[in-house]
């Protein structure tokens, strides 16, 4: 009966601490700061035309933005929320046909209050042994 009482203390003790989902972290207003290619050393963007917005709602739909570029459409966690995946349904006010499901195959580096990063899966071709990862670092916009 104590092992009970003790687990249901501890629960509504995490639940009171703002213990938030990775929905909640994720889901929020980010800014792109840099990336870095294959393992290279991180690019800063300083160029407002490349630097990207991107914005993902809890209703599973995400808005993009750049100096020169607009897109709108879904995104989606695989099962234990590590990876995530996105689908472009709107780019620069044209509606983009999608026919397969979104896959989710950008993996989540770091997550948490105040900071994104995500690797892209990258191949430049078969000859080409330089495949891995893209990663993009995002800080959150308050």
């Amino acid at each position: 009966m104590r092992l009970i009482i003790t687990a249901l203390v501890s629960c509504m003790v995490l639940l009171l601490t703002g213990q938030k989902n990775k929905q909640d972290l994720f889901c929020h207003r980010w800014l792109e700061i840099g990336y870095k290619l294959r393992g290279e050393k991180l690019v800063h963007d300083e160029n407002p035309q490349v630097i990207r917005t991107i914005v993902f709602f809890q209703n599973n739909t995400f808005t993009e933005e750049s100096y020169i570029e607009k897109a709108a459409g879904n995104w989606v966690f695989n099962a234990d929320s590590t990876k995530f995946g996105m689908e472009y349904t709107l780019y620069n006010n044209q509606k983009i046909g999608n026919v397969v499901p979104i896959s989710t195959t950008l993996l989540i580096i770091k997550l948490n209050e105040d900071t994104l990063i995500y690797g892209e899966p990258s191949d430049y071709g078969p000859t080409n042994k330089s495949a891995g990862y893209e990663d993009y670092y995002f800080v959150r916009q308050y």
